[in-house]
């Protein structure tokens, strides 16, 4: 009988990804979100569930082998911690196996931003728990530069748009590389990590331009958003403070532009070999751009 994995939050693009992951690594996965699916992943089953509402997540985690939770897009004073103690207890109370953390963010101890401290604190919450517990924390999506904001931009002006410093070398990650690292801390042999993901490649934002360029068969030009523009737009998609400590991470590369960089020998851990930005970009469909 196949294990079971519950993923939640599961109708966001990033958490659907960490469920077809665990999919095709032979769970028999639960999604979890607080309203039902416009669509649903085939072979997935669903649950809507509301985390606050009492015995919810005991029944969604009941049998659970392992849970994987990204941290919410909910900036509320206190909500994401108060989540995190939701599962933990949840987690204990119906005997899961293992939680897989993944922050959705890279976390700096050194920053104490609400951007890496309320993280740091799910993290806290997590580990103090009694279920055993690993934690994933990436860098920045690729999967990012092929939503309408950037799409537009390159497709229409020749411009690669983000809030990165040119010059940061940022280890670029995927959806379904991140999975693939979220399946391999849910079957580490050890527990209590927290484990730095990211690609292959520590790329500057010239270098992310080019790779496009040569994709979309037309010349683009890295031009940084400024943080504040890009949390006014990311406001008016989440409603703030969301945009305001999402584009804080970008603050934060200006004085430490390695900040998202990362050493692809590291991974050799969890026996993950991350997707290239090329392989992404061949395997992505951009308007007028299908797939290779």
């Amino acid at each position: 009988m196949a294990p079971k994995a519950v993923v939640t939050s599961v109708t966001g693009i990033q958490a659907a990804a960490l469920a077809r992951a665990f999919q095709a690594a032979g769970y028999a996965v639960t999604g979890q979100s607080r309203k039902p699916p416009t669509s649903p992943i085939p072979g997935i089953a669903h649950a809507v569930a509301d985390p606050e509402a009492p015995g919810a997540l005991e029944a969604l985690f009941d049998g659970a082998a392992v849970v994987c939770v990204t941290a919410p897009i909910d900036h509320r004073p206190g909500a994401r911690q108060r989540f995190a103690a939701r599962v933990a207890e949840a987690a204990a109370k119906a005997g899961v196996g293992r939680i897989v953390f993944n922050t959705a963010a890279v976390v700096w101890e050194d920053w104490e931003k609400p951007t890496a401290a309320v993280l740091r604190e799910m993290r806290s919450i997590l580990f103090a728990g009694p279920v055993p517990v690993n934690v994933v924390q990436p860098t920045v999506y690729m999967d990012n530069l092929v939503q309408p904001w950037a799409a537009d931009a390159m497709l229409n002006k020749g411009l690669l748009l983000y809030s990165a410093v040119p010059e940061a070398p940022i280890a670029w990650i995927s959806h379904r590389s991140l999975g693939e690292f979220c399946v391999a801390a849910a079957r580490a042999p050890a527990t209590g990590r927290v484990f730095d993901v990211g690609g292959p490649q520590n790329l500057t934002g010239p270098a992310v331009a080019a790779i496009l360029s040569r994709r979309l068969g037309r010349p683009l030009t890295y031009t940084r958003l400024p943080p504040a523009g890009f949390a006014a737009a990311l406001n008016a998609v989440y409603g703030p403070p969301a945009g305001d400590e999402i584009a804080d991470l970008y603050n934060y590369l200006e004085a430490h532009p390695t900040g998202m960089s990362r050493d692809p020998a590291a991974y050799a851990e969890l026996g993950v070999q991350p997707e290239s930005l090329e392989s992404w970009a061949a395997r992505t469909s951009w308007p007028g751009h299908p797939a290779g």
